[in-house]
């Protein structure tokens, strides 16, 4: 589990059969990261020094990126979100059924909802 100054997301849009999602820690000492094209969370300066709160909507604002614009399996990015404490919390405190809907399938879609 990594608490909110500890992580960042890395992943793979293209190709097709490579496409996946990561979160690791940071700094990246071990350099999990590597081998991955693109990165965000606490290795962004404007996410680091981002109160929790607007770290959510960040967070939100990617596994819609990360489904729609880079074809990454919703399921697999829930699997990675959920090693993040506040993604973890923000989820528990959803009404039942809200977002889960979204995940079902496993396609992303507001008409699932």
């Amino acid at each position: 589990m990594f608490s909110s100054d500890a992580f960042m997301v890395v992943w793979n849009g293209y190709p097709r059969e490579q496409r996946n999602v990561a979160v690791v820690s940071w700094p990246d000492c071990k350099h999990f990261s590597d081998g991955y094209l693109a990165s965000t969370g606490n290795c962004d300066r404007h996410f680091h020094e981002a109160p929790d709160d607007e770290k959510i909507l960040m967070l939100l604002a990617l596994f819609v990126d990360l489904t729609i614009g880079d074809g990454i399996d919703p399921k697999a990015i829930e699997s990675e979100f959920m090693k993040i404490n506040i993604w973890r919390d923000m989820r528990i405190d959803l009404p039942s059924g809200s977002y889960k809907a979204y995940l079902e399938d496993g396609t992303w879609s507001p008409h699932n909802a």
